[in-house]
């Protein structure tokens, strides 16, 4: 996976068909586009807060699915580069995990590119989820918000190396692709606590608003 990664973010780079965002520049993503998402402050929670770049609509939702569905590593990176500079500190980024049926579709997880460029921009560990019963739930696309609470709350983070270990105090920013609910991003963020981390907060490239208004995951 990380060769067919390395292979497509040549080919974003390298042959450029047009922006993912606005469709008009030969660019993977332009400048343009990204001075209109500038990252901002939502509501996850009670408390919790979620850092975006804005209502999955428009030309972000036309960027999110190239960075989701066909895999444009060169727009995930600079959608996280931008998405790092609005982050609250941490000490490390945890990965929201993928459905295994995303996975078998796609061959991918975008949000891996997402959280390793945040990463990268800003120094920090990278911490993984895993569902400890072994069953990783299908698509999350058409479960309502108390299935998906129910489907993550057998998460646990793990290090790098892919064991769990000692979090006491590590302050955790929790990634994601798009926030639809926030029920996943609120298990995450219960599962890095449980785990005696200090969650920080929630970072995604866009989120979903309820027609009802109020904020949604």
């Amino acid at each position: 996976m990380k060769i067919a990664s390395l292979l497509r973010e040549a080919a974003d780079v390298l042959w450029p068909v047009a922006c993912v965002g606005c469709g008009v520049s030969a660019a993977s993503l332009c400048d343009a586009c990204l001075t209109r998402w500038q990252p901002r402050r939502f509501a996850l929670g009670e408390h919790e807060q979620l850092t975006a770049l804005g209502d999955y609509d428009g030309d972000l939702k036309s960027a999110v699915l190239a960075c989701k569905e066909r895999g444009s590593v060169a727009a995930t990176r600079r959608l996280g580069q931008a998405l790092a500079d609005g982050c609250p500190a941490a000490d490390a980024v945890a990965v929201v995990p993928p459905s295994r049926a995303g996975v078998r579709r796609r061959g991918f997880h975008c949000v891996e590119w997402l959280a390793g460029e945040i990463a990268r921009r800003r120094e920090l560990q990278i911490v993984r989820m895993r569902f400890t019963t072994g069953a990783v739930p299908g698509t999350q696309k058409r479960r309502s918000r108390d299935e998906r609470l129910s489907a993550a709350r057998e998460l646990e983070p793990v290090r790098r190396l892919g064991r769990a270990s000692d979090f006491s105090g590590l302050r955790v920013l929790v990634v994601d692709d798009v926030v639809t609910t926030g029920a996943t991003m609120l298990a995450a963020a219960r599962a890095v606590q449980d785990a005696g981390a200090d969650f920080v907060g929630g970072a995604a490239i866009a989120r979903t608003v309820r027609r009802s208004g109020r904020n949604a995951d």
